[in-house]
């Protein structure tokens, strides 16, 4: 009879602390997104303005490392990456010289630091820092630097596993620039996350 309680007891034991110890969380992520490059105009730059016209649709990928902190709120970072091709058309105000259209690739690896806040069982938001770093080689400007991201998203666990939606806004270098220029150029993103976690 001990023998059996013990057993039982040990179970008991066994069963609590595994669950207790789920904080972790590793998502795998896919997702597109809308995109654009602003900048401040100024109408007095000498020979006309060069903007951002129209973008390709932004494909990324990475990983993301989720810790519970209390059971609604957790940090979240991991890392990204974000590719897209860019339309750049040069105006100018001279008669005699033609407007340009160029195309460059833009590659950029992110690095959020969030927290995410869960509730209604099904849903949360997330947001906070923005790291980046621009992996291209072209003329638009450096898109290295500190941005932010805001977001709100469903998920939905199947035992350990979870499958999330994230709908998000991303801004890269709006705080604080690693290369700043005039008018600086920022990238940004108004997108759909999706991807697959589990809970460890």
């Amino acid at each position: 009879m001990k023998v059996k309680l013990m057993f039982v007891f040990i179970a008991l034991l066994t069963v609590t602390f595994s669950h207790s110890q789920k904080k972790n969380e590793v998502r795998f992520l896919g997702g597109f997104a809308s995109s654009g490059i602003f900048s401040l105009e100024d109408d007095d730059i000498v020979g006309g303005e060069r903007y951002v016209s129209d973008t390709q649709i932004p494909l990324e990928i990475g990983v993301k490392y989720l810790r519970n902190i209390t059971p609604k709120f957790r940090i979240e970072t991991g890392i990204l990456l974000s590719k897209t091709k860019v339309q750049m058309t040069n105006y100018y105000d001279m008669p005699n010289r033609p407007n340009t259209i160029d195309y460059e690739n833009l590659k950029v690896l992110q690095i959020p630091l969030y927290a995410n806040y869960s509730f209604w069982k099904y849903f949360f938001v997330n947001g906070g820092f923005l790291l980046s770093f621009d992996k291209s080689n072209g003329t638009i400007d450096s898109q290295s630097g500190i941005g932010y991201g805001i977001g709100f998203g469903t998920e939905y666990a199947v035992k350990d596993f979870v499958f999330y939606l994230n709908p998000n806004f991303k801004r890269c270098t709006a705080f604080v620039p690693f290369h700043k220029e005039d008018y600086h150029e920022k990238f940004t993103e108004l997108g759909v996350e999706f991807g697959i976690g589990y809970r460890f």
